[in-house]
């Protein structure tokens, strides 16, 4: 398993799915609710999803309300800047995915969309910022 994958973790990466596509590659995706939903990472196994569900809260501040673990489902209800989601294992497509409960959870997805296309922007930067002061 990598660990950075496009200069960022790959736990804490937030792909998006291939609904809107936003200016650096990154996409959200809607539910059959319309609320928004966005893949953290594709880089999960049904072994790892604890770990890294766990990993994704800590740097985030989030909190597990629940966990649902069975042989068929692991899905945990979490508090994200005190919002309510399903943190969940796909297995088709697979990855971990953070899933809005409501019309108010949208604009978290967004916001964490955000802070993740900010990091990989700012990682694909560094090497050249490194480059022009070793050559200034």
């Amino acid at each position: 398993m990598p660990i950075f994958k496009n200069g960022v973790p790959a736990s804490w990466r937030l792909d998006a799915s291939p609904s809107i596509q936003s200016a650096s590659g990154r996409q959200k995706r809607p539910l059959a609710s319309g609320n928004l939903s966005l893949l953290i990472t594709d880089d999960v196994s049904w072994e790892s999803f604890p770990e890294q569900a766990q990993r994704f809260l800590d740097r985030f501040h989030g909190r597990i309300l629940k966990r649902v673990d069975t042989p068929v489902e692991r899905m945990w209800v979490v508090l994200v800047n005190w919002r309510p989601f399903w943190l969940t294992f796909e297995d088709f497509p697979l990855g971990l995915s953070l899933d809005s409960m409501n019309g108010f959870c949208n604009s978290v997805i967004r916001e964490l969309h955000s802070v993740s296309v900010a990091e990989t922007h700012k990682k694909q930067l560094q090497p050249i910022a490194r480059e022009n002061a070793r050559s200034g």
